[in-house]
């Protein structure tokens, strides 16, 4: 029965770690959270698959797998960590000190200072189904790391309990260390002897991995509902600007309309007036005429006929003929049948 669960939780964790790869690695979405959380959970992957491959093995491989099983560990909670801490507590060095002491135990795992032989079994019945452990002799520097675990959940849980986060982002973040705190004490206390208890580690792993998925999917649905509030207010904002750029743009048509209007009537104006001038020309001001032969000093003080005069200095021209008066003065009582004869 176990064996079954464990396949099935590492299947899940890889599938976990391949889809937060992929966000980060192919579809570029840049947050780091995704690619601690892929780290993670391809860490809790390693942690689970060497238990499931424990069964029906000699001592010596039994102590390979827990070895690789506890490396396997300390990368799920080492990138979980930063993950944990880069949502909840930004610039926070706590992963770093934390990661740089993993390190250090980690150098101890192929060591007899961390696991040793020999391997102890351990079975406990539940109804008809009998869950069957095994794991080696632990020493000093596992018994150290384990503290760490643990002291490092509690601080962590405490943390995000008192933390300014909203109460809804707080629970979950609560639910995803909380297993790690159960997990701690539970792993120090079986492997110690303290307790005779089942072992749950690998169904904690996976429960704390899973609650951060579970944190993960409920930001993303704020996100997409604070997008879909910011696009509701842009599409809003565009709506009105083009409501206002179109009234003004009909308002500027009218206007330039009006313009051209009265440009061409003010064309026409100016035309009619230059048909006009084009006609007339007038003569202004005093013109020094002759008292007796009638002729007018121009201004280089010549003196003209009138008629050159006025030819000169106007459209109009001049044809001759006699009035009544001068032709009864000239002729006497002869008649000129008209006064083109006269010419």
């Amino acid at each position: 029965m176990k064996q079954y669960l464990l396949i099935a939780i590492s299947s899940i964790l890889l599938t976990m770690s391949a889809y937060h790869f992929f966000l980060y690695l192919v579809v570029k979405i840049k947050r780091k959270r995704y690619l601690y959380f892929a780290i993670s959970t391809f860490g809790g992957c390693i942690f689970v698959f060497f238990a499931f491959l424990m069964f029906n093995q000699s001592p010596e491989n039994i102590l390979l797998f827990h070895r690789l099983r506890m490396l396997g560990l300390m990368i799920c909670i080492s990138a979980w960590a930063y993950c944990m801490y880069t949502i909840y507590f930004k610039n926070s060095r706590i992963p770093l000190y934390y990661l740089l002491f993993t390190l250090l135990c980690a150098l101890t795992v192929p060591t007899n200072y961390f696991l040793s032989l020999p391997v102890q079994e351990f079975n406990i019945s539940i109804g008809s189904s009998v869950f069957q452990y095994f794991y080696a002799s632990t020493r000093i520097a596992y018994s150290v790391y384990a503290i760490s675990i643990l002291v490092f959940f509690v601080y962590s849980f405490i943390r995000v309990a008192v933390c300014s986060k909203p109460p809804v982002s707080k629970f979950y973040g609560l639910m995803a260390f909380f297993p790690g705190v159960v997990g701690g004490i539970n792993d120090f206390a079986v492997t110690h002897e303290f307790i005779r208890n089942i072992m749950l580690s690998e169904f904690l792993v996976f429960t704390f991995l899973l609650s951060v998925f579970m944190l993960f999917i409920r930001e993303e649905k704020q996100d997409y509902i604070v997008l879909k509030r910011l696009n509701l207010k842009l599409e809003d904002e565009v709506l009105h600007r083009t409501q206002g750029l179109s009234e003004l743009n009909n308002k500027l048509v009218i206007e330039n309309n009006q313009r051209k209007k009265a440009e061409y009537e003010k064309e026409q104006v100016i035309e009619e007036l230059s048909q006009a001038l084009e006609k007339v020309q007038t003569l202004s001001g005093l013109l020094p005429i002759c008292a007796r032969c009638k002729k007018i000093r121009d201004d280089e003080g010549y003196w003209q006929q009138i008629e050159s005069y006025i030819r000169d200095h106007s459209k109009a021209d001049f044809t001759h003929s006699l009035c009544p008066e001068c032709i009864k003065e000239l002729y006497g009582n002869i008649e000129l049948s008209s006064d083109k004869d006269a010419d």
